[in-house]
């Protein structure tokens, strides 16, 4: 079981691997978007710079939140781990 679990685990960190390396290429494109955005802005620079703060730890945080989810969907546990649900009703 555990050659199965390993071999799955090589698996998953590939495609983990593949997941975050996206991530990041998406990443990067909102953050460039961002930039072209601002530069066609006619807005002042302060107000520039601080819709580009709001919007870059708005980019930061969805991406960071995404890609820990991925992280943990595709990581298994070292231990087997079982649980088990169950309801039990009496008869009338």
């Amino acid at each position: 079981m555990v050659r199965r679990r390993d071999g799955f685990d090589r698996q998953m960190r590939a495609q983990l691997g593949r997941q975050q390396a996206e991530l990041a290429r998406l990443k990067r494109r909102q953050l460039e978007q961002l930039e072209v955005t601002l530069a066609r802005s006619e807005q002042a620079q302060v107000s520039k710079d601080h819709r580009r703060a709001e919007r870059s730890r708005a980019i930061n945080q969805i991406f960071d939140d995404y890609q820990r989810w991925v992280a943990d969907t595709l990581t298994t546990e070292r231990g087997p781990y079982i649980q088990v649900i169950a309801a039990v009703t009496g008869s009338r």
